[in-house]
C-alpha cells in the first residue's frame, strides 16, 4: 500500500498541477483522520480482535483505492474524499497485523518477528515505489481497464489504482483463507479422536 502514498503526489501534480502545498492539504485530512482513528482501532482490535479489525482494513483500502481509480481524471475534491477513504484503513491495518502477529508467535520470538514483519514492510514499500515509479515511465497508456473509468491520458493513474484496489482484495482473500483453514487445521488436529 505504499504505492498509493506514492503515486498519488504524482498524480496530482501531473494531472491536476497541483502544487505542493495543494497536495498537502489534498492528503492532510486522510492523514489526520488515520492519526485519530488509529487510537480507536486499537480498542475495537481488543474488543473484536485482530482478524475482524483487519477485514475492515482491507475493504476500506479496497474500497478507497478502487474511488481513486475511479475518480482519477475528474474533480480532485472526488480523489481528495477517496483518499480520506483509503487512508482511513492503513491505520486499522497496521495495528490488526502487528498485534495478530504478536497473539501467533511465542513469547520468545515475538521481537524477532515484529523485526522481520517491519523491514518487510518497508522492504515492500521500496519496491513498490520502485515498480510504480518505472510502470509511470510508460506515458503512452491511454487505455483504461477500470470500467468505470474512461479512457484517456490519465489512464495509467487509474490502471494503477484499479490493480492496488485488485491486490487489497486479493490480499483480503488469501489472509482469510490462510488464517481459518490454519485455524480449522489447528481445532482438527487437537480434538481428541474417537
Amino acid at each position: 500500500m505504499f504505492g498509493l502514498i506514492f503515486v498519488l503526489p504524482i498524480m496530482m501534480r501531473d494531472l491536476y498541477d497541483t502544487t505542493t502545498i495543494g497536495i498537502g492539504m489534498v492528503l492532510f485530512p486522510g492523514a489526520m483522520a488515520a492519526g485519530i482513528l488509529g487510537r480507536y482501532g486499537g480498542m475495537v482490535i481488543d474488543r473484536r480482535g485482530s482478524v475482524y479489525v483487519l477485514r475492515i482494513a482491507l475493504i476500506v483500502i479496497s474500497i478507497g483505492v478502487f474511488l481513486i481509480s475511479v475518480f482519477t481524471g475528474f474533480s480532485l475534491w472526488l480523489v481528495a474524499a477517496a483518499v480520506f477513504v483509503a487512508y482511513i484503513g492503513f491505520p486499522l491495518l497496521q495495528s490488526a497485523t502487528a498485534n495478530l502477529l504478536s497473539t501467533l508467535l511465542d513469547r520468545q520470538t515475538t521481537g524477532i518477528g515484529m523485526g522481520l514483519f517491519n523491514l518487510c514492510n518497508f522492504i515492500s514499500g521500496a519496491f513498490s515505489s520502485a515498480i510504480f515509479g518505472s510502470l509511470l515511465d510508460t506515458t503512452s497508456v491511454t487505455y483504461s481497464i477500470n470500467p468505470l473509468n474512461p479512457h484517456g491520458p490519465h489512464s495509467i493513474y487509474s490502471n494503477l489504482y484499479f490493480a492496488l484496489s485488485l491486490i487489497a482484495v486479493v490480499a483480503l482473500v488469501l489472509f482469510l483463507w490462510i488464517y481459518y483453514y490454519r485455524s480449522k487445521k489447528t481445532t482438527t488436529t487437537s480434538a481428541p479422536l474417537s
